[in-house]
């Protein structure tokens, strides 16, 4: 008898465990979206719960039966107890990954979803931190974890020639490049399984270019329009301005590369687009070309 009135203890203890565990998991299922895994544990821990009752229920039938069983519920005993540290190690785990699914939101909320473009690239440094790459992946961990990532910014190259009798041993200073935006925001598409774009904000505002390699200089904008005729690069050659129009429609795409010619003489600025890449190609960090 004193073996049956533990057991009602142990099965009354475990069934308030298991009412409060998923009054738990209500409450955060209501404010937080879980991962493919979470909900794995969760429903582990669910089938543990409900099997550890079954346990118990056998061992009280068992004991109203015959107290030669009583070995036997000793066992089942033990079994339960194994099954009730499971509970307690899966609770500690959703527990855990709540708060790392938290943490991971608003690293996304303050990182990704709040870009302000940097205006200043006048260095290396400062052009790549006006990068923006992001991945989006969603599955099951195992072996290793392979995310798709993607350039969301344009990149804009200018190869230029001064010419050398208006402008003898000048260069070109201060370059510029206009940029239609200073503001984007990226949402997850759970649709598409991938990062947003939306729609750009903000002012117009000029970027300063970073000058590197011999006769070149480039700008991270935020993809967008340009109407043929708009000033899109300004400079200075000694003390005198200069600026370059745009010569057609022109419609920047996340993740490519637009090179531009820019000719510079007494007479004429002017400003031929050579190519269109895409940025997949742009593997070494230091390749700015």
């Amino acid at each position: 008898m004193v073996e049956k009135f533990k057991l009602n203890r142990l099965a009354a203890k475990i069934t308030d465990c298991s009412i409060d565990s998923l009054d738990f998991f209500a409450r955060i299922n209501r404010t937080s979206e879980f991962t493919k895994t979470i909900s794995a544990v969760i429903e582990e821990l669910r089938a543990t719960i409900t099997h550890a009752v079954e346990v118990i229920a056998t061992c009280n039938d068992e004991m109203n039966s015959s107290l030669e069983q009583s070995s036997k519920a000793n066992s089942s005993l033990e079994e339960i107890m194994g099954y009730i540290h499971s509970i307690e190690q899966m609770t500690s785990q959703i527990v855990e990954s709540s708060h790392e699914q938290a943490t991971a939101t608003r690293e996304i909320n303050q990182n990704i979803n709040r870009i302000s473009e940097l205006t200043e690239q006048s260095c290396e440094g400062n052009l790549k931190n006006a990068d923006l790459i992001t991945g989006c992946w969603y599955d099951v961990p195992k072996d290793y974890v392979d995310i798709p990532m993607k350039h969301r910014m344009s990149l804009v190259t200018i190869v230029y020639h001064v010419g050398t009798a208006d402008y003898p041993d000048m260069d070109i200073s201060e370059p510029q490049v206009y940029s239609k935006n200073n503001s984007v925001r990226f949402f997850i598409d759970q649709d598409q399984g991938k990062f947003v774009m939306g729609t750009p904000s903000g002012n117009s505002d000029w970027v300063k270019a970073c000058k590197h390699d011999d006769g070149m200089f480039s700008a991270i904008v935020i993809p967008g329009s340009y109407k043929a005729g708009e000033i899109f690069v300004k400079f200075k050659i000694g003390d005198q301005n200069f600026h370059a129009k745009m010569k057609s429609n022109t419609e920047f795409q996340e993740g490519e590369r637009y090179t531009y010619k820019l000719d510079v003489g007494k007479d004429i600025v002017k400003l031929t687009q050579i190519s269109v890449d895409d940025l997949k190609g742009w593997t070494n960090e230091d390749e700015l070309k």
